[in-house]
């Protein structure tokens, strides 16, 4: 799962969009995923022996089997490495640690560029 930037979370699996330094978002289930994982050929006979098990495993909200990936709510990735912090309202530089990416991921990324002057307005409906 590490190699393909993917992390489990709460019986779903989430995967790091290409766009993103830190930030993890759900990307399937678990089931989903174990299926995906048929298709290669290294390991189809030995997931098949113990598909069931596996997922019973894994799809387990309180699994511990591989260490599930944690979310800052404070924290909502932009472009380039930085974050929009909700509770400082500013941009700061990546604020995770080296050592906790791929463990800790903000709650969300948007591709944003921080360095634009924000130009706020009434949110506007479609008919407006």
């Amino acid at each position: 799962m590490t190699i393909c930037h993917h992390a489990i979370y709460r019986s779903g699996v989430y995967a790091k969009p290409d766009e993103a330094v830190m930030t993890f978002v759900k990307m399937t289930d678990v089931a989903s995923y174990l299926h995906r994982l048929l298709a290669n050929e290294m390991l189809r006979d030995n997931m098949l022996r113990y598909f069931a098990s596996i997922e019973k495993f894994l799809s387990h909200p309180a699994c511990d089997i591989i260490p599930q990936i944690q979310f800052d709510l404070d924290l909502i990735e932009v472009s380039n490495g930085y974050c929009f912090s909700i509770k400082s309202r500013s941009f700061i530089p990546c604020p995770i640690p080296s050592t906790m990416l791929g463990k800790l991921s903000p709650r969300a990324f948007v591709p944003y560029d921080h360095t634009t002057t924000p130009e706020p307005n009434h949110f506007l409906g479609r008919n407006s």
